[in-house]
């Protein structure tokens, strides 16, 4: 007999064309992910960062890069590159 398992299908639809879709998942659960696909670490300037949430979806053979311009287009925050770190800032103190 087959046990039936109760899967989050939110979470894993996306895997079936290779992409990632996230409804509204916070932002520390979204890098999670990516820190293993990317093999990056993700640090944030404040903590409150990773709880902003956020729906979407993602190409699992696109560009960390092309997530996180559509990140800084909700005009929320920003970030930096370095090495294999990313950096992610509150955009609204960055103004000041």
């Amino acid at each position: 007999s087959s046990t039936k398992r109760k899967v989050d299908l939110e979470e894993y639809v996306g895997w079936v064309d290779g992409m990632y879709i996230f409804n509204d998942r916070p932002l520390g659960d979204i890098m999670k992910t990516f820190e293993r696909w990317y093999d990056i670490q993700v640090y944030y300037e404040t903590p409150n960062l990773r709880d902003i949430t956020y729906s979407g979806s993602l190409k699992r053979h696109g560009t960390i890069n092309s997530f996180l311009d559509a990140l800084e287009l909700t005009g929320d925050l920003t970030y930096k590159i370095s090495g294999r770190s990313i950096l992610i800032y509150d955009k609204a103190d960055e103004q000041e």
